[in-house]
């Protein structure tokens, strides 16, 4: 964001040009420019989703040229690092973000001035508000520690109000920061539309799903019940695809040796079929460009591999023949635009996945209701017939464990690094998360094959706040200060 900043912050991005704002249609243009294969749109370019995480199974035996092919900085995430990660030329997930809270202040600043259809004034305002709101969010599970009462006075993320470059640029606290989200989500829910002509585009139905999250991310579990019921009464088009239905994709063909690799239909989607997926309230995906998300032993193990359509069209074997590489064969997860994108915005599933998880961690904990929710999904997901597709439990905590497994093989790369922060601070123990892997070492832009190391990712640690990048630090002339481990 502040690379270059008042380059950036004075220009006054419309539809098409860079012509000042005089119409409503123009902002309208700002809304509907956040659409699907731009990096300041909803692809969120993020290694940490992709690497550093229990769903990710890089391994030590799998060295070039059979094995990892992904560059010493995307391994920085997979490694924990906290020394080389700022040092690198640019943060793309951070940039990303403050580029659409930019956007979200330009429009903010100029409805106001701009005579129109007061309705449709509203609208982009209560709009603006949910994509400042969803962008803090992003940025806060990222950058800081998890949201819990022991927290609130840690570093949170800089408040941005205006597109103006002399804005303080200092952190706020993180309990600070929750009570801006909260500000822009309570502007949000204003929005009069019950649905929005385009995913990337919110309705009230959008913003309760995204509350289902929200909420159950801070332990207000009724509250996120409530969001996460008028989401699913007001879904609109929005609605589960059965998976059993998906057909077969263009598949590719290797030799020396002879290989396939069967895709899905998703893995080479346009544009405009992202749009009419169906199941999206609002489209967002983690991105990582090097396609390379390696699905650990531990993730694989979760999934019936015979009759699990998200295994059969996601996880693929031999997926390393992608890159052309023979030799050690590895999962690769793809579903789509070629293992690019993986789940990260509000999606039915995400949340009938919420509102399960949360009859469940309520204090009067509805079984029957949650597990309802989850052998819906399974319906949607599994082959008919196939034994042990309904979930069955006699305890809150046994129930509690296959609802989040069910998560997990739902939302598998995008959600997790959310969900083991989340973990390590609510009331249960059983779900807490440590990660601990061998891996060679990585250092300086080098990855030494020779030697390799143990890397620890503890419940609770430091590094659950990703480093801040040493660009904008340097930028913010002495505002931003870097994450302390």
């Amino acid at each position: 964001m502040l690379a270059a900043c008042e380059e950036f912050l004075s220009e006054l991005p419309t539809k098409t040009t860079n012509q000042p704002l005089t119409t409503l249609a123009q902002l309208e243009g700002l809304l509907d420019g956040i659409s699907v294969m731009s990096t300041d749109g909803a692809q969120e370019s993020n290694a940490t989703m992709a690497y550093s995480t229990d769903d990710s199974g890089l391994a030590p035996y799998a060295a070039p040229p059979n094995g990892y092919r992904t560059s010493a900085p995307n391994l920085y995430y997979y490694t924990f690092n906290t020394e080389d990660i700022p040092n690198e030329s640019s943060d793309p997930l951070w940039t990303g973000q403050f580029r659409i809270i930019y956007r979200a202040n330009l429009i903010l600043e100029n409805v106001d001035k701009i005579s129109g259809d007061p309705t449709l004034k509203a609208r982009i305002k209560a709009e603006a508000h949910f994509l400042r709101a969803y962008c803090y969010w992003v940025l806060a599970n990222y950058y800081c520690l998890p949201y819990a009462p022991a927290n609130m006075e840690e570093q949170g993320l800089p408040k941005k109000v205006s597109t103006s470059a002399e804005e303080d640029y200092s952190h706020m606290t993180l309990g600070e920061t929750y009570e801006f989200i909260d500000a822009n989500i309570e502007e949000a829910l204003k929005v009069d539309v019950e649905e929005a002509k385009q995913p990337w585009r919110a309705d009230r139905a959008t913003v309760n799903a995204f509350l289902s999250r929200y909420y159950m991310f801070r332990g207000e579990y009724e509250k996120a019940i409530s969001a996460a019921d008028y989401a699913m009464d007001k879904k609109g088009t929005v609605k589960l695809r059965n998976y059993n239905d998906l057909i077969a994709g263009n598949p590719a063909y290797y030799t020396n040796p002879a290989d396939t690799i069967k895709y899905c239909e998703t893995n080479d989607y346009t544009t405009a079929q992202f749009s009419t997926w169906g199941e999206i309230f609002f489209l967002r995906f983690a991105y990582t460009g090097s396609q390379w998300m390696i699905p650990s032993e531990e993730l694989l193990a979760l999934y019936d591999q015979e009759n699990d359509m998200r295994f059969r069209w996601c996880m693929h074997p031999k997926g390393n023949r992608r890159f052309s590489v023979t030799g050690v064969q590895i999962y690769r997860y793809s579903f789509f635009s070629d293992g690019r994108y993986a789940w990260s915005g509000p999606t039915i599933q995400e949340v009938m996945l919420n509102k399960a998880e949360c009859l469940l961690r309520k204090s009067a904990p509805d079984i029957a209701g949650a597990l309802a929710l989850v052998n819906e999904l399974r319906t949607h997901r599994i082959a008919p017939g196939a034994p042990g597709i309904v979930l069955t439990a006699t305890t809150k905590d046994e129930a509690l464990v296959k609802v989040l497994e069910e998560r997990r093989r739902e939302l598998p790369f995008g959600f997790r690094w959310w969900d083991i922060r989340r973990f390590s601070v609510t009331e249960t123990t059983f779900d807490k998360v440590s990660i601990t892997r061998q891996f060679y070492v990585v250092s300086k832009g080098i990855v030494n094959e020779t030697q390799t190391q143990t890397y620890t990712l503890p419940v609770g640690s430091r590094r659950y706040a990703v480093p801040i990048n040493a660009v904008d630090i340097d930028a913010s002339q002495g505002m931003l200060k870097q994450n302390t481990y």
